[in-house]
């Protein structure tokens, strides 16, 4: 059911991301459809091989009977580098800021609130249900989020567009998700999930009205409805973990290391501090736009947070220096980037993984 639902998934997005009608669109959607199509297959004869060795297909069934050893790993690495793929991961997707940026903005926003994180809570499912297969998985996914976080903030926070930014974005987010499960704390990854969602999809459809009126490469809110400006820096807000956004308190958990954390809100709120300029009061606005503000309620938690100081002082800093940082306009364009390049990377860190679990 889950290898179905995700080819639904991709048929779908293949579908959506099309909509957009221009040649940069349908690149992005051969590239993701081709990168997805090899990753689902190594997914499939990872189900094949677990299927061979015990006769089911419901997780809690395979879960009881499941006898280890190098086979079931090795099948398992194919699995997990297979929703890897799909999930935002940096290397394994390197397909996410082609296809994100020149995807109309509601179809950016569906892709990276909803259909980019389900395979992150399909392998926090698999962390649960299959503790021997997190054991030995669990080192090379806390050194590849971490590798994650810090390229796809860097990336970003160097990103002229502003849907680049954020698609970028995304890569340092899925890094921070997959360290947390790494660390052991999935427990805070849900609701994590759900608010980063949130937050992601609003900034997406804020900034595309934006862009109708002033295009890709705005430099200010000017001569702009101030509902979307106000959205945007609400939702960077929230990603950067200001206290009293629901990010802010699931990240503790999440992250629970110092260390960590202090770099993870650092390198978020050095991008987030981009989206945060003053907004043009002048300008009136249409009573449906206010709705777009239902959703951002969601992510407010109205609770006191305790040793908040030193993070809410890093991230106020981080966001002010993110302002003033030199950007690129074709941040994400190289060799490094291409389909080629996406599948060997799948490839190489596949077989690592299934030599790392197989030992």
């Amino acid at each position: 059911n889950i290898f179905v639902s995700f080819e639904l998934f991709s048929l779908i997005s293949f579908i959506l991301m099309g909509l957009k009608k221009s040649g940069k669109s349908t690149v992005a959607a051969l590239r993701y459809m081709m990168v997805s199509t090899v990753a689902m297959n190594f997914y499939l004869l990872g189900l094949i091989m677990i299927y061979s060795q015990t006769g089911q297909l419901s997780l809690t069934g395979i879960a009881h009977i499941l006898k280890y050893n190098s086979y079931i790993y090795i099948a398992f690495s194919f699995i997990i580098s297979g929703l890897l793929v799909k999930s935002g991961l940096a290397l394994y997707s390197m397909w996410v800021p082609l296809v994100y940026s020149s995807s109309k903005n509601s179809v950016s926003a569906i892709l990276s609130s909803i259909i980019g994180e389900v395979p992150i809570y399909m392998i926090y499912k698999f962390s649960v249900i299959f503790p021997k297969i997190y054991d030995k998985f669990s080192p090379f996914l806390l050194i590849m989020g971490i590798g994650s976080a810090i390229f796809g903030a860097i990336m970003a926070a160097f990103s002229k567009k502003a849907k680049v930014t954020l698609s970028y974005s995304t890569v340092s987010q899925s890094g921070i998700m997959f360290t947390g499960i790494a660390l052991g704390n999935s427990f805070a990854l849900p609701l994590y999930i759900f608010y980063h969602g949130i937050s992601k999809a609003s900034m997406f459809i804020s900034l595309g009205e934006i862009s109708k009126i002033k295009g890709e490469k705005h430099d200010d809110y000017k001569n702009i409805p101030f509902i979307y400006p106000l959205i945007t820096i609400i939702g960077a807000i929230a990603l950067a973990s200001i206290p009293f956004f629901g990010i802010f308190y699931q990240k503790k958990m999440l992250i629970n290391n110092l260390y960590l954390n202090i770099l993870f809100t650092f390198s978020t709120a050095l991008y987030c501090g981009k989206f945060i300029k003053k907004p043009d009061f002048s300008k009136k606005i249409e009573f449906k736009s206010l709705l777009l503000f239902i959703p951002l309620i969601f992510v407010i938690v109205l609770k006191y947070p305790h040793n908040f100081l030193l993070t809410t002082v890093i991230a106020v800093l981080s966001m002010y220096l993110g302002k003033f940082l030199k950007t690129r306009e074709n941040t994400g364009e190289g060799i490094m980037f291409s389909i080629e390049a996406n599948l060997i990377y799948f490839i190489y860190l596949t077989a690592i993984l299934a030599i790392i679990m197989a030992r």
